[in-house]
């Protein structure tokens, strides 16, 4: 999902979220979210990832505010 024009968010099926920059290719920043992600819908600053094990009863989903900050 596009985060910017030089960034995008990623989610992974071993349940990592996270902030990928385009041009140097380097992992901005990521979050174990506990479940394995099918997928994520981005809007604004916010993220819905959802997932879990499809073979089992449970499923689960989680809202997310991402901030970028510089140090």
């Amino acid at each position: 999902a596009a985060r910017s024009s030089s960034s995008f968010y990623f989610g992974t099926s071993s349940g990592r979220l996270g902030v990928m920059d385009l041009a140097s290719g380097v992992e901005i920043g990521s979050v174990d979210v506990g479940f394995e992600l099918r997928g994520i819908v981005a809007s604004g600053n916010k993220i819905l990832a959802y997932g879990g094990d499809w073979k089992k009863s449970g499923r689960s989903a989680a809202f997310f505010a991402m901030e970028m900050t510089c140090h």
